[in-house]
């Protein structure tokens, strides 16, 4: 059993609604998630926190959205390193647009950079798909696996 941290990004609700299941799936599976709605740097920090996931979408040119730019500004400002713990990102995108799902790579490119123990991203095309969830939980479980 993993103690997981969920955090979102989410400008129309639909990583919002990711993440809510997202957490609600991984209780189901016997971790211990727990959907943090203001988070900081410092709960990378947390001695009990094993995993962080990360729904987010992407806004503007490849941005992060709003909610969770904070966290993005904060975490590269106070840089906690996360060796031991792993990370997960379910990015939420639209194919037509340039910067597919860069949020998510941007989130993904700091966790390298923390030398997270172990980063892994999915990508969820909203031209594909009006079910962002159905897409993203074979690949949440699988994650499930490694923690």
């Amino acid at each position: 059993m993993a103690n997981i941290t969920v955090v979102y990004g989410s400008v129309r609700g639909n990583a919002k609604t990711v993440a809510e299941t997202a957490t609600q799936l991984l209780n189901t599976l016997g971790h211990k998630a727990e959907l943090v709605e203001n988070p900081t740097a410092a709960l990378l920090q947390s001695p009990e926190m094993d995993a962080l996931l990360i729904c987010t979408s992407t806004t503007g040119q490849g941005d992060i959205p709003q909610n969770l730019v904070g966290l993005y500004i904060d975490i590269q400002d106070k840089f906690p390193m996360m060796t031991n713990k792993k990370a997960g990102i379910i990015a939420l995108g639209d194919s037509s647009y340039p910067n597919f799902c860069g949020a998510g790579e941007k989130f993904e490119e700091l966790m390298y950079e923390l030398q997270c123990g172990s980063v892994s991203r999915v990508t969820v095309d909203a031209t594909e798909t009006t079910q962002p969830m159905a897409d993203a939980e074979p690949w949440l479980k699988e994650w499930a696996t490694t923690l």
